[in-house]
């Protein structure tokens, strides 16, 4: 028996180390066996260069912490500058053959990705690391609170560490910054005056207001593992980090900001930094997957807006007879009716969740009709995190729920929940997302996919699929569903105005009041969010019409055998993919 149990046991020692070493061969070698294990293999190599994304995956409950005393290495600030020789990997993905049909489509759709993804790498810098939106001044502090663990000892001072580590992070922030002003890249005014504003409302409290002290004393209070006198020696020593280390990088930062206050140039638009126009194209090609141009979108997005606008002119004159001297005045008189709005209080917060839940559930009765995969995970509905809320889109998709912010209860009328929830519900970004999560096979570049154009288009045709099944259900519902679509189309309008055409914020606001009826509030947070994630706002529409026209041309081809869930079916059969390569694989020959 003792002989048998000695020879099971070097089996499956000798077992484990051959897996050992034919994985590290698969992690060394330059072609592994299979491309998925290379796609993934460089998706993995990228994420793991990072201590703060190694944190977020959860590395530490594996017993691997290391990282958690240090933050990233801030010597390239944006995924652009830190992606890999792109030429090299797709000489490696195209050296595999005798692939699947699956693997085919997965290696034309890499491809596509990696040949967006090349003109980008001309045009690094030209970003602003420092933003309004998404700035690393704004995303150390939520990481420090929302992803380091504080479970034990070593949590804590591994917290500390990282916050006396900001001072050599920041300081390559700020040397980024520096270089890209030597290059001629300086963001424009208005991103200058919210980047100080921002920064300065994050010191101004006292230190032990600060977020980064008072989440931790949170955490720290439910750890009945580590003492009273250590909570607070604890916490002395983190207080005195974030004194000593991270305010006076944020001054410096402010410092630093100021300077480029005096220097920036007019404008706000990317035509204002060196072959600007140049990167703008690319950023827009890569975003929409298309070979498109700026006055393409921008005639697009007029044409859109005017149509739209008729549709709504008609509604508002018909159902309410509301008729202004403007559209926008049209459209204000109407969004004055208080009946439109829940109170806002707990009660009209739960309310607003419960009937965008009813909506979903609607929408999910439908499902064997017109799609071939019904089943799909159940759905939340919930408020998003108070402590991000207020810099929160309206409402998100994540992990089988959808974060709505509740803030504000005049922006979300009753008349809008069920266009809100048909994108991000079902048929939307959760209907989307868990049939590609049922595909076997995807690598982990495809399954969590850059391509929004396909993504976002897809959650604004399961808009007007609610449109053209009836479900929007009164003048109000349908008013709210086309004041999306028009918002939308605004968007094609402005991101093209104001990179291209020189418009300037003023102009572009203006436009979104007039056009879109857009609150001056609503108006300056989408052009600010224009102005710095250039090229994306028109990827939403531009998604949208390229899937309606695919649909248009199958329905001329296949007449009275066209089927719509078979359409669907064809859409969503490989997950989210480059739009000209969907195309291809709906076309005639591919039907």
């Amino acid at each position: 028996m003792k002989k048998i149990i000695f020879w099971l046991f070097s089996l499956v020692a000798l077992i484990v180390v051959g897996l050992s070493i034919f994985a590290t061969y698969q992690w060394h070698t330059d072609k592994p066996l299979s491309m998925r294990v290379f796609l993934d293999r460089e998706v993995l190599k990228l994420m793991l260069s990072s201590p703060q994304t190694k944190t977020s995956l959860g590395l530490h409950y594996l017993g691997i912490d290391k990282h958690n005393y240090t933050l990233d290495l801030a010597d390239k600030l944006t995924i652009i500058e830190k992606l890999p020789d792109l030429a090299a990997i797709k000489s490696t993905v195209l050296q595999y053959s005798d692939l699947s049909d699956q693997e085919k489509i997965t290696q034309d759709a890499v491809i596509q990705l990696l040949d967006s993804l090349q003109p980008l790498q001309s045009y690094k810098y030209h970003n602003y690391p420092l933003d309004t939106f998404h700035g690393l001044h704004s995303r150390f502090p939520k990481f420090m609170t929302n992803d380091h663990p504080i479970e034990d000892k070593s949590d804590i001072e591994s917290y500390i560490a990282r916050l006396k580590d900001s001072a050599r992070y920041f300081d390559n922030v700020i040397k980024g910054i520096r270089l890209r002003e030597s290059l001629g890249i300086i963001p424009p005014r208005i991103v200058i005056e919210n980047v100080l504003g921002q920064l300065s409302k994050f010191i101004a409290p006292k230190i032990d207001d600060n977020t980064l002290l008072t989440s931790l004393n949170t955490k720290m209070l439910a750890l009945d593992k580590v003492g009273h006198d250590e909570k607070l020696a604890f916490y002395q020593q983190a207080r005195g980090a974030v004194s000593g280390y991270v305010y006076p990088s944020y001054q410096r930062m402010i410092s630093l900001y100021e300077a480029l206050q005096e220097i920036t140039p007019e404008g706000v638009g990317y035509w204002r930094l060196p072959d600007g126009e140049k990167a703008y194209e690319a950023y827009l090609q890569f975003f929409t997957t298309l070979d498109t141009t700026p006055s393409d979108v921008f005639a697009i997005g007029e044409n859109e807006v005017a149509r739209i606008q008729k549709q709504m002119l008609d509604i508002l004159v018909k159902d309410f007879d509301i008729q202004q001297t403007t559209f926008s005045q049209s459209m204000n008189s109407f969004l004055s009716n208080e009946a439109l709005y829940f109170t806002d209080s707990q009660e009209g917060r739960r309310a607003v969740l419960d009937a965008m839940h009813a909506e979903n559930e609607k929408m999910r009765a439908l499902l064997p009709q017109l799609f071939s995969y019904p089943d799909v995970p159940e759905l939340q509905f919930i408020r998003s995190p108070l402590l991000t809320e207020e810099n929160d889109s309206l409402a998100r998709y994540s992990n089988n729920s959808v974060l709505v912010n509740l803030s504000d209860m005049r922006v979300l009328p009753k008349s809008s929940l069920p266009v809100l929830s048909f994108h991000e519900g079902i048929p939307g970004h959760h209907y989307q997302t868990s049939v590609t999560n049922e595909l076997a096979g995807l690598p982990y570049i495809i399954s969590q996919t850059p391509f929004g154009s396909y993504t976002e288009g897809w959650a604004m045709y399961a808009e007007q699929l609610g449109y053209e099944l009836g479900l929007y259900e009164t003048p109000e519902e349908v008013l709210s569903y086309l004041q999306y679509d028009l918002l939308r189309s605004a968007r094609m309008v402005i991101d093209t105005g104001i990179h291209i055409k020189r418009w300037s914020r003023e102009k572009a606001v203006a436009y979104l009041m007039t056009e879109a009826a857009l609150s001056q509030n609503e108006a300056e947070i989408e052009v600010d969010r224009a102005i710095v994630v250039p090229g994306s706002g028109p990827m939403y529409k531009m998604g949208q019409l390229k899937i309606l026209s695919l649909r248009e041309q199958m329905e001329e081809r296949l007449g009275e055998k066209f089927s719509l869930k078979h359409f669907h079916d064809r859409v969503l059969e490989n997950g989210a993919l480059p739009l000209p390569l969907l195309e291809d694989l709906l076309s005639e020959n591919a039907v």
